[in-house]
């Protein structure tokens, strides 16, 4: 088997057109150099594997592992547009007063009231 074989079947040409999108946008992002070679070695592996399955008769599971570089375009393109995949709790609407630095010493009971008041605020807001 050559390292850099043209894919065989429909399914690595889709995959390797998406996986190199994916290693494009990488580069674009300017992501850590290590990172993209291991996305290059894990693309050629999937290439490699979903060839095997569509030759050796597993057709289904060679679309589904091109969830991998569509998911790694989507987090690449998320970052790039700098949207946000993290709950940011600082946008909530709760009150000043609901989450304080003190509650760590507080007791159990007091920790139960402090959970049961944000839980209130959070549904009432949702």
């Amino acid at each position: 088997m050559k390292i850099f074989e043209k894919p065989k079947v429909i399914q690595s040409k889709i995959f390797t057109t998406v996986a190199g999108l994916s290693l494009v946008l990488s580069i674009l992002y300017k992501r850590n150099i290590s990172l993209i070679l291991f996305d290059t070695l894990l693309f050629y592996v999937f290439k490699n594997t979903i060839e095997c399955m569509v030759l050796g008769g597993c057709k289904i599971s060679s679309y589904a592992i091109m969830i991998v570089p569509i998911t790694a375009i989507i987090i690449n393109t998320f970052n790039i547009t700098g949207i946000s995949l993290t709950y940011d709790v600082d946008t909530l609407k709760l009150p000043n007063n609901i989450i304080s630095q003190t509650s760590i010493s507080n007791t159990d009971e007091e920790k139960s009231q402090q959970i049961k008041k944000i839980t209130s605020v959070l549904t009432e807001t949702s």
